[in-house]
Formats: C-alpha cells, sequence, structure tokens
C-alpha cells in the first residue's frame, strides 16, 4: 500500500475522532446538568456566595459578593480541569499613582503664576480706552457673542420649555401603548411568558434551607415585607424560619440560607427554538430592532 493512503487514512481518524469528540461534548452540555448552589449569610455584613460546577467538578465557577460592614470588591474563582483561574476586578493602585504624579506638576504650576503674575494695566487706562469708543458703535465681535447669546438662551428655554417635554412624551408613550395593544404582540408576550414557566419549573430549586431574623428599622415597612415573603411558596416550606422582628430600631438581618438545584441547557434551548418558529414573536423582536 502507498504511503499517500496511509497518511490520507491517518489523517480521516483523527478528523472522526475529533468530530466523535466534539459531539460528545456538544451532547454533555446540552443533557449533563450544571449544579448550582447560593449561600446566604447576614450578621452585620451581607455575604452572598454562588458556586456552579459541572460534569464531575470539571468546570467550577465561584462569586463571593460581600456588602455592608465589611463590604469587599467581588472575588470570582473559575476552575477547569482543577487549574484555578482567579478572576478579580480592576485595582485602583494605578490611579492613586497617577493622582500623585499630577498633582507635584499642579503644583509648579501654581509656583509659576505666583511668581509671573499676569500683566494687569492699571484702571486709569481701562476707564480711558473704554472711553475712546463710541457709545454708539458696537465692534463685529460683541454682535456675534449677543447673537451667541440669544441663540443659546433660545435653546436654553427649549430644553427647559416643559410644554416641549410633555409634547415629545405622548408620542413615545403612544407608541408603547400601541405596541402592547397589538394582538400580534400579545400572542407573543403570551407566549413568551408561558415558555419562561416551563424553563422556570425545570431550573427552580430543589432544596432551600432558610432560618434568618430580620428587621427593616421600621415597622410598618417589615410587616408589608412579611406580607410579600409569605406569597413566596418556598419560604415557610419544609422547616424554613424567617421570623420578622418589629422592635428594631435599625434594619439587620442575621441568619443563613442555602439554595441548590440543577439546570439543563437542553430545555432552554428547546424554548429558544420554539420561540423563534413562532411568527408573531419574530415579527415583534423585528419591530424592535427598527425593521418591518
Amino acid at each position: 500500500m502507498p504511503t499517500a493512503l496511509l497518511i490520507l487514512k491517518t489523517i480521516l481518524k483523527v478528523a472522526l475522532i475529533a468530530l466523535l469528540v466534539f459531539l460528545a461534548l456538544i451532547l454533555l452540555l446540552l443533557f449533563f446538568p450544571f449544579f448550582y448552589r447560593v449561600d446566604i449569610k447576614g450578621n452585620g455584613s451581607f455575604r452572598i456566595k454562588v458556586n456552579l460546577h459541572w460534569l464531575f467538578y470539571v468546570l467550577y465557577l465561584s462569586a463571593v459578593f460581600t456588602f455592608g460592614e465589611d463590604k469587599a470588591p467581588p472575588l470570582v474563582i473559575l476552575r477547569i480541569f482543577g487549574i484555578p483561574i482567579q478572576l478579580r476586578p480592576k485595582k485602583e493602585k494605578k490611579k492613586k499613582r497617577k493622582r500623585k504624579k499630577e498633582e507635584p506638576e499642579e503644583a509648579e504650576e501654581g509656583k509659576n503664576t505666583e511668581e509671573n503674575p499676569p500683566s494687569e494695566k492699571p484702571e486709569k487706562e481701562a476707564a480711558s480706552e473704554e472711553t475712546e469708543q463710541d457709545p454708539g458703535q458696537i465692534s463685529s465681535e460683541d454682535a456675534g457673542s449677543t447673537d451667541g447669546a440669544a441663540k443659546t438662551e433660545d435653546k436654553d428655554s427649549e430644553d427647559e420649555d416643559p410644554k416641549a417635554k410633555k409634547a415629545k412624551a405622548p408620542g413615545k408613550l403612544e407608541k408603547l401603548i400601541a405596541a402592547f395593544k397589538d394582538e400580534r404582540n400579545k400572542a407573543a408576550i403570551k407566549h413568551l411568558i408561558e415558555e419562561l414557566k416551563k424553563l422556570f419549573s425545570h431550573y427552580k430549586p430543589r432544596k432551600i434551607r432558610m432560618n434568618f431574623v430580620f428587621s427593616t428599622g421600621d415597622p410598618a415597612n417589615t410587616g408589608k415585607l412579611t406580607g410579600i415573603l409569605s406569597l413566596v411558596p418556598y419560604v415557610y416550606q419544609r422547616g424554613n424560619r424567617v421570623i420578622p422582628d418589629f422592635e428594631a430600631d435599625k434594619a439587620y438581618l442575621k441568619g443563613k440560607a442555602s439554595i441548590r438545584g440543577h439546570m439543563i441547557l437542553f430545555f432552554a434551548l428547546a424554548m429558544l427554538i420554539r420561540l423563534l418558529k413562532d411568527r408573531n414573536f419574530r415579527r415583534m423582536i423585528r419591530k424592535r430592532k427598527g425593521g418591518k
């Protein structure tokens, strides 16, 4: 067998193996779930930690957000095959250094201005120059400046005129109202809401654990927030405890919460395909982009 055929066979085998590996990865991404976990802690400061991992921690993402007394910049860590890649926000040290460099330059400029003050004419000479000009004549520069000032005043008056703003506002409102009144847009929005409900039913948390004591500092607002939380079906189920404090004078949150679940990308892809098949939805997107 000639060497050319052997080389061609090996190339075809490598290409076939690469294609099979690529298809396997796509199938894994579509059907193997991404597991997520959200941990919340409150005790003077508010800390949120989000973890996301896939395929036995081959891909792992962790993000920590801290608010309140111990406020800190977000910390994000990405691991691929166990290799950590730490993603941090840009530091402000460079800006501080630049400011320090700029400060001496500004100080030198101030010294130069103090040492060499601008030459000023005496008041008598200025008065004599003003009297030399005819009071009835106005120079072209002064006329131009007055015209420019008049134009700017007209523009400011137009910008600040509330009637002009009110006249423009109804046009935008009418467009929004007309878009919502359109039967096709109504059908598209209804379809979108139904698909989002289906997606949430697949992606909703599987385990929720809560043990919180909270206060807003105002008994009325605390009561309102308690009423809103009571409408959420996951808050007061499965032994969860969310206790309002109506006597505290300051807003605070103490306790822990843990939320766990998983997501499969296939359901999101199926939702997107169903939406793109809908003519009304495609039409709404085209109009949103400015098309016909």
